[in-house]
């Protein structure tokens, strides 16, 4: 076979991948996970291949953004185990409509979903039929539990959703983490620079703002 720098390229990237696969593998199962949130977190949600028992709003909203079963499933799960009550999906930089001012009274019995790709909608218990007339943005009635930024979310942006997580307490979930070079970089720095937390699940990065000390997985 000729050697090109096509042939290398692809020799490198090849080497690159299992350096990759070799670093997750020793995390695999759960294996050589010394945080005990995170171990529970991969035996009871990552490796859990059916939603547990309990609400799935979560899961709904995530696949009607186009969020792979499998994916959802995980954060769904994921969702229960940490005890979370609230969320919101941006695929975008969301845009202001209309703000609730008794949202942070309704918020222990309410969910946020997804509303036409730019804002997130309330959903109380048995009015779901009226979300679409209470669109907002990201930081009107939060902080929520847990932000899902999407694979269309600005990569230039990233780095202002993870300081605005952190400010709030909010857990953070990137969706594709390496999708293009932009967006791998983004998150990588976001890893490096977090005080907290962080679990890199191939399809998305969860970043913890929360009591867990600084410490990275890559499963």
């Amino acid at each position: 076979m000729k050697r090109t720098g096509r042939n290398l390229r692809r020799r490198l990237r090849g080497i690159s991948r299992l350096t990759d696969r070799l670093s997750r593998a020793r995390h695999f199962r759960g294996h050589g996970v010394h945080s005990p949130f995170v171990y529970g977190l991969v035996r009871e949600a990552f490796m859990f291949h059916r939603l547990r028992d309990g609400e799935h709003c979560l899961y709904d909203a995530l696949r009607r953004v186009g969020i792979f079963h499998r994916r959802a499933v995980q954060l769904q799960n994921a969702f229960l185990y940490c005890g979370y009550r609230t969320f919101a999906i941006s695929e975008g930089k969301a845009e202001l409509v209309r703000t609730l001012p008794d949202a942070e009274n309704e918020k222990s019995n309410s969910t946020f979903v997804i509303d036409e790709g730019r804002g997130c909608s309330q959903v109380t218990p048995g009015r779901e039929n009226e979300a679409k007339n209470s669109t907002f943005g990201l930081n009107c009635a939060g902080p929520y539990d847990m932000v899902i930024l999407t694979r269309n979310f600005p990569a230039e942006e990233l780095s202002a959703a993870a300081a605005r997580a952190a400010r709030t307490g909010t857990t953070l979930c990137v969706m594709n983490p390496y999708h293009g070079s932009a967006r791998g970089e983004a998150c990588r720095r976001i890893v490096r620079e977090h005080r907290s937390t962080t679990v890199d699940n191939r399809g998305y990065l969860l970043v913890f703002n929360n009591h867990l000390p600084k410490q990275h997985f890559k499963l």
